[in-house]
């Protein structure tokens, strides 16, 4: 398509001309001197000026000398014949910013095939350059915060491609520059065993989960570090995983630290557990020894009181009898505390465990042996998980002591129930009897403790001592609610997981 250096197209490439006006792309026709023999509107907008300004002018006349250096060398190019692609920065009308374009020149050639001028055709990208720039800088201040901080960062992409990493991720985790990473794969840095065992954490991420591991990293002459690596979703614009990025922590520190305590509590539980045993055994022990003692002077006054009655005053008859009880009593607390030895000692056997049926046979049991007639009421009991003789115990305990309390009413009336709170199940034994005073709350389940006096109420203040240690063996807890003259309520929890959650 040649052209007159005034723009005018012969008669025959007139129709060619209407049709380049009506292209949006911006295009323009030189020759081989260099100036515009033709340019569509378009063109002549993209840098806001007419296309009278373009006419028969030569590049160098429109161009500042040091933009038509740098476009020189392309101009050589498409007049050897070659196509050429460039991007590059062009002033229209002086005053305004300069814009850039992705130019590419096109050669132009005769019937003869000789190159009489080229073809220019523009794409402005200054918003998409102007875009870019400001992502490339963004990019670098992010790489240059996280270079900075003291944090293990990196990024890859769905083909496992490092995309980033900063300084302390590439030096602590693989012992190499950040530099040294982009663009490699994994597999092409970490040895084969190591992309073998993070690979199912890998493709978990790569399916948009979460996921974490530790790991320990040997380096030769180094001492062995354990990191915490987390691996979190990087998504595009539309939600699809399109790579992900790992997050790692250093805690070889804290992993020896650690390591020392709990080895420290195991040594302390082992010494605490010998000392225990010891304990037990010696209670056990000293227990059993002073029944036989007991039993000489309770046979012994008794013999006394037989053979010598008659010739003993009252007063001295009332002591042996005073030495008689005493000696009987002692006996039974010597019997609590070999029962509270045997049950703490005793493995637990734990399975599940209907309360309901467990409380009816421990109502029936006492109603069988009690002096004093009872109502009773069990509620909706959940079953649980526990050792059965040890919880039989328990709830024998509690009934006992809520019949003997309730003695002195018209109509004693015992209530077994549960109820269902935040922390799990909390069973309860509920009495009207003659409750205690909460501020002495504190002894009811200790060896020995008792709030009412021994002439108004028999016991050896075990049995409340024996039903907490077996709960808290189970995990749990106890304790009462109560007021003077109102009855008492004793509740227990057996720990988590205990209470069947059907």
């Amino acid at each position: 398509m040649a052209a007159s250096a005034s723009g005018e197209l012969p008669h025959g490439e007139r129709e060619p001309r209407r049709i380049l006006d009506s292209v949006p792309a911006p295009i323009a026709l030189l020759d081989r001197q260099e100036r515009f023999c033709f340019v569509n509107q378009a063109y002549a907008d993209s840098l806001s000026l007419s296309r009278a300004d373009f006419l028969g002018r030569a590049v160098s006349e429109l161009a500042s000398a040091e933009r038509y250096a740098l476009i020189k060398p392309h101009i050589e190019r498409v007049l050897a014949g070659e196509e050429v692609a460039f991007t590059a920065e062009i002033v229209g009308r002086p005053g305004l910013p300069a814009r850039v374009f992705e130019t590419r020149y096109l050669p132009d050639r005769d019937e003869r095939g000789a190159v009489v001028g080229w073809f220019a055709v523009h794409r402005d990208v200054t918003e998409q350059t102007s875009l870019e720039r400001s992502l490339r800088r963004r990019s670098l201040e992010l790489a240059t915060v996280l270079d900075s901080v003291p944090a293990m960062v990196m990024r890859a992409d769905g083909d496992e491609r490092f995309t980033f990493a900063n300084r302390m991720f590439a030096r602590e985790i693989l012992g190499v520059s950040a530099a040294d990473l982009i663009g490699r794969r994994i597999a092409e840095v970490v040895p084969p065993e190591i992309h073998a065992a993070i690979r199912p954490y890998i493709e978990r991420v790569l399916r948009g989960e979460e996921t974490g591991f530790e790991r320990l990293e040997h380096r030769p002459g180094l001492p062995v570090r354990r990191f915490a690596i987390r691996y979190v979703p990087d998504r595009d614009a539309s939600g699809e995983v399109v790579g992900w990025f790992a997050f790692a922590t250093d805690i070889t520190q804290e992993r020896l630290m650690q390591e020392a305590l709990e080895q420290r509590v195991r040594a302390r539980t082992a010494e605490l557990e010998a000392a225990y045993r010891e304990l037990e055994t010696f209670s056990y022990s000293v227990s059993h020894d002073l029944k036989t003692p007991l039993r000489a002077i309770e046979g012994f006054a008794s013999l006394v009181g037989m053979d010598e009655g008659s010739t003993l005053s009252q007063t001295s008859r009332a002591r042996i009898e005073r030495i008689t009880a005493n000696a009987r009593h002692m006996g039974r607390l010597i019997e609590g505390l070999l029962e509270f030895s045997r049950l703490s000692r005793r493995e637990m056997q734990r399975r599940r465990i209907d309360m309901r049926e467990l409380a009816e046979r421990v109502i029936a049991d006492l109603r069988g042996v009690s002096a004093t007639a009872f109502e009773s009421e069990i509620g909706e009991l959940p079953a649980c998980e526990g050792d059965a003789v040890l919880l039989r115990q328990v709830l024998q305990n509690l009934v006992s002591n809520a019949i003997k309390y309730s003695s002195e009413r018209a109509a004693p009336r015992i209530e077994i129930g549960a109820r269902r709170g935040e922390s799990g199940v909390v069973w309860f034994v509920r009495d009207n009897g003659v409750g205690f005073d909460m501020r002495y709350a504190d002894k009811l389940f200790g060896v020995f403790e008792r709030l009412h006096t021994p002439g108004r109420f028999e016991g050896t203040g075990i049995g409340l001592a024996l039903a907490r240690r077996i709960v808290e063996r189970h995990g749990g807890r106890i304790w009462a609610e109560s007021a003077p003259e109102a009855g008492a309520t004793f509740y227990f929890s057996l720990g988590a997981g205990s209470a069947d959650a059907r």
